[in-house]
């Protein structure tokens, strides 16, 4: 399994790229944690851990950036 993370517009957004939440504040994004099963029918959410400018670094859900996380191997599947 190898994920990956697309923006609203479907370009690929790699690990270590700036990133902005839906209250506008900035991050890195440091890694991919889990794919977001809706778009292959199942029922979780995708999750990523970004460090804030302020150092703070959490798991949130992709959708606070905007990303969808996604696996190489169930897209060749669709």
């Amino acid at each position: 399994m190898t994920l990956y993370a697309v923006d609203k517009t479907g370009v690929t957004v790699p690990v270590g790229s700036k990133i902005i939440d839906f209250r506008g504040d900035r991050a890195t994004l440091v890694s991919l944690d889990r794919v977001n099963e809706y778009r292959y029918g199942g029922c979780r959410s995708g999750k990523v851990t970004a460090e804030w400018q302020n150092g703070h670094c959490r798991s949130v859900y992709d959708k606070v950036f905007g990303l969808e996380v996604r696996d190489t191997d169930l897209e060749a599947q669709i």
